[in-house]
């Protein structure tokens, strides 16, 4: 996967299978650590999988988001952890989503090739502490002083925070007709007045790492604004929880295909002895494991071709759903089984059940909106 030259599908995937076996799947305590291992992160980098949103021009492998889904499948399939795949898909979407999609041509050049290599990483810098990220509450803000910005305030709970080369800072930076108005900077982690705090160590999704920055009297030149001033939380903030949801369709499903596997192996040598009940959980585990499959890769294709809202948040929805009813199938079985699974399974199933639970009350909120809009005919 060195090679920058696009690979085809199959090489690629391939390719991914192969670096997450010998590569993530040996990596000892991975799912205890508490930083990300700079050895593990080079080699992703070496190996093209951190350059592969970005297009072959900027050095990279200009995978879509069907294909990202796809290798973020295989990269918990066969590497068995969550965490790596969070912040490889981070890291990728800042590239494409943020800075491709929105970037100047400077910004481009400055970043996507050393991000494609690896040498840089980026965070997006939204949430904010005890506020999360609700435009009401962002305190963080932008003010515009001699042709520069100064900006002032705090981010947490930042993947790859700790980590990052730079970051993707939404500050406010005004009001118009009642409403506040965001804009997005680039900044440097070396900017003066940017400092980095002390990382959040997280129960779950090990060894993603997550962290804060601090922003004091920090000046940045006008040339950092990316994407349309003002308007960052319509460009930025909204579109890309869209998109989390659906780059994580392919680790989720490759994180439940893992633990399927995980419990196939202590089950087949008591194969004779398992009761029709437990092989029938077993069946429809599977039938929804291939569900969530297809659900996944709907959704990344509707991202790519930006089609209907209503139906890729339809699909997203259900996504989150299956997938619960998948983890309590799997937890029913476990509970049937004569031994246990080992503790991989035990800290992947922790991470799994983290990963969809995660914003569910806002999930629900879009549920009962879907159902106004049909009920309201739009």
């Amino acid at each position: 996967m060195g090679d920058q030259r696009r690979p085809s599908a199959h090489d690629l995937l391939g390719g991914v299978s192969r670096f997450a076996e010998q590569e993530i799947a040996s990596c000892s305590g991975l799912s205890q650590m508490t930083r990300f291992p700079e050895t593990l992160w080079r080699r992703m980098g070496t190996e093209g999988l951190l350059g592969l949103s970005i297009p072959p021009e900027y050095g990279g492998g200009g995978a879509g988001y069907p294909e990202m889904t796809r290798c973020g499948e295989i990269l918990v399939a066969r590497g068995g952890n969550l965490g790596v795949a969070v912040s490889w898909m981070i890291h990728l979407a800042v590239a494409r989503f943020l800075l491709l999609r929105l970037g100047t041509t400077q910004q481009r050049e400055r970043y996507l090739p050393s991000m494609a290599s690896g040498t840089l990483t980026g965070s997006l810098a939204i949430s904010e502490p005890d506020t999360g990220a609700h435009p009401r509450f962002i305190k963080t803000i932008a003010r515009p002083e001699n042709g520069h910005f100064v900006l002032d305030g705090r981010k947490s709970y930042l993947t790859n925070g700790p980590i990052a080369d730079f970051y993707v800072v939404v500050a406010a930076t005004g009001e118009s007709a009642g409403k506040r108005e965001f804009t997005a900077f680039v900044v440097d982690r070396r900017t003066p007045g940017l400092t980095v705090t002390e990382p959040i160590h997280l129960d779950f999704l090990r060894p993603s790492p997550h962290g804060g920055i601090r922003l004091e009297n920090c000046v940045v030149p006008a040339r950092a604004v990316l994407g349309p001033p003002g308007a960052a939380y319509e460009s930025i903030v909204k579109p890309f929880r869209d998109l989390e949801d659906v780059l994580m369709m392919g680790p989720v499903t490759g994180g439940l295909a893992r633990l399927r596997d995980l419990l196939v192996s202590v089950l087949r040598p008591e194969r004779e002895a398992i009761k029709a009940e437990a092989l029938d959980s077993l069946g429809l585990f599977e039938s929804l494991l291939q569900c969530l499959r297809v659900m996944a890769l709907e959704a990344a294709r509707a991202m790519e071709g930006g089609e209907n809202e209503r139906k890729s948040l339809s699909v997203r929805l259900g996504f989150r759903d299956l997938a619960e009813k998948a983890l309590e199938l799997m937890d029913e079985i476990c509970e049937r089984s004569p031994r246990p699974p080992k503790d991989t399974f035990s800290f992947l199933r922790k991470d799994l059940g983290a990963a969809v639970s995660i914003a569910r009350n806002v999930a629900r909120i879009k549920r009962i909106k879907l159902a106004q809009g049909l009920l309201e005919g739009d």
